[in-house]
């Protein structure tokens, strides 16, 4: 009994490490390193058990020096500034690879209950996923980093080691050595922090002051001014077209610190503002008191997610205002995730043209460079609505920022002399688009969100490669390391004739998170909320994964679980489109039963496979096998990140498909 519940709390702290580490690094250093952080927890785990499978060492020790090293990588990132952030990669996988080692030796050892052992791995990890999340929200990082440390040591007491009280010691220290400090970086080069908070959603608010200026800055590289309601003085380029005329009503989708609040409520006397974060809010609300153009009459505040809200919504407004929203790290344990945003897909903008009044408008501002890639695919939605973006389109661009705006009816002389007269601002000029075809490759999508993706122009790559594309050679280079890794873990196999069960083990590794990170996506969109989304699709994949190792002993046929398993996920790549639009009018609820059910089936067939191949292999031999598992997951995810960018979503299922089918192919009789 201790070493099952030794495995569980191995499981649940180290899944509790890997989403905390990732926000510690993003903040700390930079975003980019959020995925070589996952790639590196799930590479070491897969090392750790390679290491198990040639020596044999006392559960006691290693458990007892995995407990003592958990804190360890995140006390050094306080330390950031005077010594080198590899220090932190280095501990983070020695963290990972002993977690790897404990977990394959006790697997060894549950050999005869491996059913029982597998299922326990999955709940575990499923429970250290729910749990991160909610205490998070009520005690930030550092409650995350004692709680995972104080697990980790009950689980080496249950294993008999005899230091654990020593560790103990860290309790004194850890609250003082847990701080987190923004690193450096072009976005904000002048802080000065007056308050810090975190929740489950975002990683690090501070409100930041810097001259005459006010800031909410979340995850250290996102920004939202925070302004209190007062007159239009000198307008700027994104006043302009709440100078056009009087609004009915008005949307602001991501309404920050509320500087759109307050330039819609001079030219409406109801404005919406939809925000996702509540943390934004209660700053903004804190900082300028009753001044905050959210306490002024006309003023609603709703937190939600912004296409959700607009989804589920019957209403029609006179104006929709979409402006400088883009992720530049992931959100919560969304950092499996690459950047991306359903908010400038050509669907989103087909729904915002459909609730807008007969003459209502639809604004999205940005930096020049943003808008010339969110453009067409503004073009290619007023074309699908049969509008004509010469004349239902009007653009306002500066040498910096830019406006977008676009009707469900042609703009008319008067409102088109209005907005020339209006942008008589030195370096800008306005036009309308012309009405031709708008290239595939430029839109962005559902299936394909990347607003980061890069396009043609030479001085776009440039831009976007600096901002959103700096992961990329992390993927790489975690494609070159995991390719190595494999490549030493071949010699065992010829030796001691384990080809077969090693291709079908690493076919159901690269196949599981290709269809796992891919079924995050898909229900990112399908249940609005990221932190929502990320926490039922992954919690769900790991806890039926659990119950299909349980069920293994009834479902014990691997070759009729793989044929049903592909024959599902046909099913739902079929559908996935149908469900992921048409589904946002339901209610939320609904739709959360849906995606579990969903999931439930696909992940309990997958859960089968894993203990069903074990159980056929000599238990000295499990570690290798383990480990090799765990090592093609890391190539299988940097597989799904880079060929969903280049050929989105679906046809990357396809890719998971085809490694199921090649498991079919290798599976043991």
């Amino acid at each position: 009994m201790r070493k099952y519940l030794s495995l569980f709390l191995v499981s649940l702290t180290l899944l509790m490490v890997e989403i905390i580490s990732t926000r510690y690094a993003k903040i700390v250093l930079r975003q980019h390193f959020q995925f070589i952080i996952i790639s590196l927890a799930l590479l070491g785990i897969g090392l750790g058990a390679i290491i198990a499978y040639y020596r044999n060492y006392k559960l006691s020790r290693v458990a007892a020096l995995y407990a003592a090293l958990v804190p360890l990588p995140f006390v050094i990132m306080h330390f950031h500034e005077s010594l080198h952030e590899s220090i932190f990669f280095i501990t983070l996988l020695v963290v990972y690879v002993l977690s790897g080692i404990l977990t394959a030796l006790l697997l060894r050892r549950l050999h005869h209950r491996i059913t029982k052992a597998y299922a326990i791995v999955m709940v575990g990890s499923a429970a250290g996923c729910l749990l991160t999340v909610v205490v998070m929200n009520a005690y930030g990082h550092v409650g995350g980093v004692v709680l995972a440390f104080l697990l980790a040591l009950l689980a080496a007491l249950l294993l008999g080691s005899r230091v654990v009280i020593v560790s103990l010691a860290y309790l004194l220290v850890l609250p003082g050595v847990l701080t987190l400090t923004c690193a450096e970086n072009i976005f904000i080069p002048i802080v000065q922090y007056s308050e810090e908070k975190t929740n489950a959603f975002s990683h690090v608010i501070a409100r930041v002051a810097r001259g005459d200026d006010l800031w909410i800055v979340i995850d250290c590289i996102g920004q939202t001014d925070v302004v209190t309601h007062q007159p239009i003085s000198t307008p700027y380029i994104y006043d302009l077209p709440f100078m056009l005329r009087n609004y009915s009503s008005i949307l602001v989708i991501g309404s920050g610190g509320g500087i759109d609040v307050s330039r819609g409520l001079h030219a409406s006397p109801r404005v919406i503002g939809v925000e996702i974060n509540p943390l934004v809010i209660e700053e903004a609300l804190q900082l300028t008191g009753n001044a905050s153009p959210y306490r002024v009459p006309g003023a609603e505040t709703v937190i939600a997610e912004g296409r959700g809200f607009v989804e589920s919504s019957s209403e029609l407004y006179d104006m929709i205002v979409i402006s400088l929203i883009k992720r530049y790290g992931g959100v919560g344990i969304k950092d499996f995730i690459f950047l991306e945003n359903y908010l400038y897909t050509v669907e989103a903008y087909a729904s915002y043209l459909e609730h807008l009044t007969p003459e209502g408008i639809l604004i999205v501002r940005d930096q020049t460079k943003w808008t010339d890639r969110f453009l067409p695919s503004l073009i290619a939605a007023v074309q699908r609505a049969g509008g004509d973006p010469a004349k239902n389109m009007m653009i306002i661009r500066g040498s910096i920022s830019s406006v977008l705006i676009a009707k469900n009816s042609p703009f008319t002389l008067a409102e088109r002399t209005r907005i020339h007269l209006l942008a008589s601002i030195p370096k800008t000029k306005v036009y309308s688009p012309k009405n031709d075809p708008v290239k595939s490759a430029s839109v962005i999508t559902d299936n394909n969100p990347f607003i980061w993706r890069v396009s043609a122009s030479q001085e776009q790559e440039r831009f976007l490669r600096g901002q959103g594309w700096a992961a990329v050679r992390d993927w790489w280079l975690m494609l070159a390391i995991t390719l190595a890794a494999l490549l030493l873990v071949y010699i065992p196999q010829r030796k001691r004739g384990l080809m077969a069960p090693s291709v079908f083990l690493g076919s159901i590794g690269v196949g599981y998170i290709i269809l796992q990170l891919m079924f995050i996506h898909k229900f990112t969109l399908f249940l609005v909320n990221p932190m929502y989304s990320i926490t039922i699709t992954l919690c769900s994949f790991l806890f039926f994964g659990g119950l299909g190792s349980l069920a293994s002993k009834y479902l014990s046929d691997i070759r009729e679980n793989l044929k049903i398993l592909l024959v599902c996920m046909l099913g739902f790549l079929v559908s996935a489109n149908w469900l992921t639009s048409e589904g946002l009018g339901w209610l939320f609820a609904t739709r959360v039963v849906i995606a579990v059910a969903i999931i439930g089936v696909i992940a309990t067939l997958m859960g089968t496979l894993m203990p069903l191949a074990l159980k056929r292999q000599d238990a000295k031999d499990l570690p290798y096998l383990w480990g090799l598992n765990g090592i093609a997951v890391v190539l299988g995810s940097v597989i799904a990140m880079l060929s969903a960018i280049q050929i989105g979503f679906l046809w990357t299922m396809v890719l998971g498909m085809i490694a199921y089918a090649i498991a079919w192919k290798s599976a043991p009789l």
